[in-house]
């Protein structure tokens, strides 16, 4: 542990927060590699036959202002699933489910941040996973240390948060400007800010690129978003993000070598030994 006054949450305290990023990044990464098998072989199984397999409706009842009563209202667009069809759906319906498990994963990653943060800089303040109030009380605590510091507050894309790291942590600084990988030319750092635009990009515009914030993208994380994602064409003409999902296992390995090396930094750790995780390597050397 690094030698911080401030540092004085329990070992069991710290190890959790890595517990609970865990449990919901494996979550993620397991179902999808279990239900893209599974239903690749069920469909590959599936009797081959040129009938109709699934149909449906949109509908809404159109309820009367005044009363608490309604008529079922239908529309005439029949929507229909046939065997032909199975294959394209199901690489449809994997991206959405990819584009929410990317948003699910960001949000496990701040989480494990502000968390960790929290016990180790502010340890009489409440866990920020207990609630917003407590979520909002350490936050106010990082934007405080910025303005303090004369450094620049950008809740944008919680870069204030990144901001603070590298600040308090020297280490953190150095590794975020490193490169991913040696076929690729995006740092940490920038890797950490496509993250947040693609959240911003799935919660706030339904999974739309638009042409100003591809170029963004670009600007910052070229290499890693074109290995990862595409753009697909959506019927009125948008550009729909759209993640490889060849590829989606490897994107997730980035973000856990992300987070858990910020994490293992801010509590002064050179290895993730305190958290249970050897590597085979070094184990059998």
């Amino acid at each position: 542990m690094k030698n911080d006054p401030q540092q004085t949450a329990p070992p069991n305290e710290i190890k959790q927060i890595f517990t609970d990023y865990k449990n919901s990044i494996f979550s993620i990464q397991n179902d999808l590699e279990f239900w893209r098998g599974f239903l690749d072989r069920a469909i590959k199984d599936y009797p081959l036959t040129d009938n109709s397999i699934y149909s449906s409706l949109f509908h809404a009842y159109d309820y009367d202002y005044s009363t608490n009563s309604g008529y079922l209202c239908l529309d005439k667009e029949v929507f229909k699933i046939k065997v032909p069809d199975l294959n394209n759906k199901r690489e449809e319906f994997f991206g959405w489910i990819m584009n929410l498990s990317v948003l699910r994963a960001y949000n496990s990653i701040e989480i494990l941040l502000l968390r960790s943060i929290q016990k180790s800089y502010y340890p009489t303040m409440e866990d920020p996973i207990t609630g917003k109030k407590q979520t909002d009380l350490v936050q106010n605590e990082i934007k405080k240390y910025l303005k303090s510091n004369s450094l620049k507050i950008s809740t944008k894309n919680n870069e204030h948060i990144l901001e603070f790291l590298k600040h308090k942590e020297p280490k953190i600084k150095t590794f975020v400007n490193h490169y991913l990988n040696v076929d690729l030319k995006t740092n940490w750092e920038n890797f950490f800010r496509l993250l947040s635009l693609l959240r911003n990009i799935i919660v706030h515009h339904g999974m739309i690129i638009q042409p100003d914030i591809h170029n963004v993208i670009k600007s910052k994380a070229k290499d890693v978003f074109q290995r990862f994602f595409s753009l697909k064409e959506s019927s009125d003409g948008h550009s729909i993000l759209f993640p490889t999902e060849k590829d989606f296992r490897n994107l997730i390995t980035y973000i856990n070598s992300l987070t858990l090396t910020l994490y293992k930094l801010i509590f002064g750790e050179n290895s993730y030994d305190f958290i249970g995780l050897i590597s085979p390597d070094i184990k059998n050397k």
